[in-house]
């Protein structure tokens, strides 16, 4: 017990706070099996990625407090670190841990602003992976303008990717004093919460429910460890009375529902897309081996006269996609953005009262106008016949245009029967779709440069940089609405340079009513670029599939001849038993990925 004569606890997490947002490292949580190669219980098992190098280098298992501030936090005492880190700079923590309740990887994410650049590019990555996000605050105190401007960015990130929120109110036993109407602080600080985001977040003069929800959750992760630390002192009637209380399973229970419902169906066709795309080729080669094991000798010369023709019609595909890619991108993105000559009006039209009536020079009223526009835009590009539907409809017609061609290349008459018996294995023109996951590393990277050529322009950092080049380093398709949230950021940003500069209402009121017109353009830019960049990676996957089916078609033709120039070669019936229920199995396999990918 102190000297005051209060009783103090202390209660460690599992990550390290600090006192500025900006002064922590973003840091992972990661659910891993127990058999993964680490020592993993406890406290789990710490990783490090450093800024001058892309390689997470190990550190130890549990990690002493002293040890995990050091690497987490920018006020770390550095010689907790081994001493060949000590001039090191932290780009990322991960602790692997293989006691979890919830089977998700955890970010926990500093502010903007970190004096480290790598920080904010990771924070960008993590926010557009992200399934949701959990907004957490102490229930010491209630929220106020200083929590605006983040809550403000997340919600035009959420509107525009439909990405839900829980709000969490941690911290509750330090708020159980009791006020005069006999009800604890933390129940007062969670009402005016819920009653702050309910004020400052509406649609239509109404708080905006899909943004909301059902408000903060109250928990309290420091009385769910006292009670398991009764519990495993054998006092399990104290651990009961103190567990519920936490609330925590409340939330857990929000986040198990969650991953039921939506993510954990996402992931499950990520990762059967991911399998299919390895398994299937391997797949295709043990089937185009078996088939080329059954074919009896007399056969052998016709299959290599259709393989030759197959090869040279492949390679005609792929020349004509090339040949043809700029016009056909510029054709669709054309299409699509034409109705964006009348956004600027439609702003105006919507915007300029509210701007004028009111005093945007105060933090809420500035984020009640941001709020407005938000929704102004999104409504916009949603409507029916709107940029949204065109983006869909250009899209697809841009993955047909693709089919089409490689069809005409391939086959003569009846393109599909043709391609059906030419045994096309690792091209299967059905799933010709936009997935970014397929793409390599190189292809990602160039894809930016690639679409600012095709558009005549110079790559559009502000717009493109913070948010189609997080998209594309991600692997995630971004849906249309998205592809202006970094638009509306941006503005928005600009706005309270605007708000700092002006010094009288009537100009700011001016200012920002003048940046409509800005704003209208930068998000026709936006839209123009993400969708060419779409439209490069669909076209990118495309000529992949083409080149792996090229190279199977070489290598068969290879063996072919090999056959071909030795007669008294007999067909291995030995080789064929082997082959055959392997052939069977990767067909059962990838038809069984294939259902799985589609539940996403």
């Amino acid at each position: 017990m102190p000297s005051d004569g209060f009783v103090a606890e202390k209660f460690i997490g599992l990550l390290p706070s600090s006192p500025e947002p900006t002064s922590s490292c973003p840091a992972q949580v990661v659910p891993v099996a127990e058999c993964s190669g680490f020592e993993t219980s406890g406290a789990g098992f710490l990783r490090v990625l450093f800024t001058d190098s892309p390689e997470w280098e190990d550190i130890c298992n549990s990690p002493a407090p002293a040890v995990l501030a050091a690497y987490a936090t920018a006020t770390g005492d550095v010689s907790n670190r081994l001493r060949a880190h000590w001039d090191r700079d932290v780009a990322q923590v991960e602790i692997l841990l293989s006691e979890f309740m919830i089977p998700a990887k955890l970010d926990d994410l500093p502010g903007y602003g970190s004096p480290i650049n790598d920080h904010d590019v990771i924070i960008n990555k993590a926010i557009v992976n992200a399934d949701c996000f959990i907004y957490v605050t102490r229930a010491v105190r209630t929220l106020d303008d200083k929590d605006l401007s983040l809550i403000g960015d997340l919600y035009t990130h959420c509107r525009a990717w439909k990405k839900r929120v829980i709000w969490v109110l941690t911290g509750i036993d330090e708020a159980t004093q009791l006020n005069h109407r006999n009800e604890v602080a933390w129940r007062t600080i969670l009402a005016e919460n819920n009653k702050y985001l309910a004020d400052n977040f509406k649609i239509n003069g109404q708080p905006d429910a899909t943004f909301i929800g059902d408000g903060f959750i109250a928990v309290s992760p420091a009385v769910e460890a006292r009670a398991a630390m009764y519990k495993k002192a054998g006092a399990g009637a104290n651990a009961s009375r103190q567990r519920a209380p936490s609330q925590m399973d409340s939330l857990r229970q929000v986040l198990r529902t969650l991953i039921e419902q939506q993510s954990g169906r996402k992931h499950v066709a990520d990762i059967a897309v991911a399998a299919r795309d390895q398994i299937a080729p391997l797949a295709a080669v043990v089937s185009t081996r078996l088939r080329e094991e059954r074919l009896p000798i007399e056969q052998v010369t016709t299959e290599l006269k259709v393989q030759k023709e197959n090869l040279r019609r492949a390679n005609t595909a792929i020349d004509t996609l090339r040949r043809d890619l700029d016009e056909s991108v510029k054709d669709r993105v054309r299409r699509a953005s034409r109705t964006f000559d009348k956004l600027a009006s439609h702003l105006h039209s919507k915007l300029d009262a509210t701007i004028r009536s009111s005093d945007i020079r105060g933090t809420r009223e500035a984020n009640e106008v941001q709020v407005v526009r938000t929704n102004v835009l999104q409504e916009w590009m949603e409507a029916p016949g709107g940029p949204a539907a065109r983006w869909d409809r250009q899209l697809a017609q841009f993955r047909e245009d693709l089919i089409g061609q490689v069809r005409s290349s391939l086959a003569d008459n009846d393109s599909t029967e043709q391609l059906r018996s030419s045994k096309l294995n690792s091209f299967n023109i059905e799933e010709l779709d936009l997935s970014l996951q397929r793409a390599k590393r190189t292809t990602k990277e160039d894809i930016v440069q690639r679409a600012a050529l095709v558009l005549g322009v110079t790559v559009p950092i502000a717009a493109a940089g913070v948010w189609v080049g997080t998209a594309l380093a991600a692997s995630v398709v971004f849906p249309p609405a998205a592809a202006v949230a970094g638009a509306i950021t941006l503005v928005y940003m600009g706005a309270k340079l605007v708000k700092r500069r002006a010094t009288s209402l009537e100009l700011m009121q001016q200012e920002w009513i003048a940046d409509l017109d800005s704003l209208a353009a930068t998000v026709k830019s936006q839209f123009e670029f993400s969708l060419t960049t779409q439209c490069l990676a669909t076209f990118d996957y495309a000529v992949g599939s083409l080149e792996k089916y090229r190279d199977q078609l070489e290598d068969s033709m290879e063996r072919l001849q090999s056959r071909a120039a030795d007669p008294g070669y007999q067909t291995s019936q030995e080789i064929v038993d082997q082959l055959d229920p392997l052939s069977r199995e990767g067909e059962f396999i990838t038809a069984t990925l294939s259902e799985l990918a589609a539940l996403g």
